[in-house]
């Protein structure tokens, strides 16, 4: 994140915050075992935009 941080980019940070609450969301759903398949693609997108991001 501090590629991001360094910018100063309002909307860059706010864009960050909300794939890393889906990333985390995804995690804590895809424990429950329901529809994991569905949760586990929320993650792995996520988890790429993270990527892109950083």
């Amino acid at each position: 994140m501090s590629n991001i941080n360094n910018r100063g980019d309002g909307a860059n940070v706010k864009l960050y915050n909300r794939i890393k609450y889906e990333l985390e969301a995804a995690k804590e759903m895809m424990k429950t075992g329901k529809q994991y398949t569905y949760w586990f693609g929320r993650y792995s997108l996520a988890n790429e935009l993270l990527n892109e991001l950083n």
